[in-house]
């Protein structure tokens, strides 16, 4: 029952940080996990659950950036072009 317990925690974990990383509120999270908005104050009190978001949201941007050519490289040959 122990190991179960922790397996349904992770899970919930990791998806509070998907969910953090697709910008929702602590409530509508709270609300989707079935848990109380403290739980995920504490979670997020977490330094390593912390990391995994910031890391998330900066490949979330990096990936943005990319695939719209808003790199800097992509910017400068458009004014050129202009």
């Amino acid at each position: 029952m122990k190991a179960e317990y922790n397996t349904k925690l992770d899970k919930n974990i990791e998806a509070f940080i998907q969910m953090r990383i697709d910008g929702k509120s602590f409530d509508e999270i709270a609300t989707e996990l079935k848990t109380t908005k403290q739980t995920l104050i504490d979670w997020n009190k977490k330094e390593l659950v912390r990391n995994a978001i910031a890391e998330g949201k900066a490949f979330k941007i990096h990936t943005l950036v990319k695939t719209y050519k808003f790199d800097l490289s992509n910017r400068v040959q458009t004014y050129l072009e202009l």
